[in-house]
């Protein structure tokens, strides 16, 4: 059970934080304006999807979830 915290805040960071990097993937959150919905129906690839951080990322994206 301490684990998840840490599982979701990674998942949350890699997923949502501002990246200074253009190479690197950045979403906009489902708690900004704009956010909720934006990428509804586009495919994505999440390596590492059997693990407890790929499976927050996964729920995130498909909107299971929302912080």
């Amino acid at each position: 059970a301490a684990v998840l915290p840490l599982t979701l805040i990674t998942a949350t960071v890699g997923l949502y934080a501002d990246r200074e990097s253009k190479e690197a993937p950045h979403f906009t959150g489902p708690w900004l304006e704009g956010g909720r919905g934006k990428y509804k129906g586009q495919p994505i690839v999440i390596f590492g999807g059997a693990s407890s951080v790929g499976q927050y990322g996964q729920s995130f994206l498909n909107g299971v979830y929302s912080i």
